[in-house]
């Protein structure tokens, strides 16, 4: 079982903040600021990758950022 996985997020400017979106993955989330979309967008990916048992199966996440 992989350990980390790097999620290409695409970033949006909205007019209430940012969303973004990771196209491989059901992943969708936004944020006021930049930090909270972040903070978002791992929150949404422990989601996704949550296993039946609530334990994610990937213990480091990381983003490759494309601002759009």
């Amino acid at each position: 079982m992989a350990n980390h996985v790097s999620l290409r997020l695409t970033v949006e400017k909205t007019d209430t903040g940012y969303s973004a979106f990771a196209g491989d993955y059901p992943i969708f989330t936004t944020g006021k600021t930049f930090p909270d979309l972040i903070i978002n967008a791992y929150e949404a990916s422990d989601l996704c990758f949550e296993d039946e048992e609530g334990s994610n199966k990937y213990h480091d996440i990381s983003f490759q950022v494309e601002y759009l």
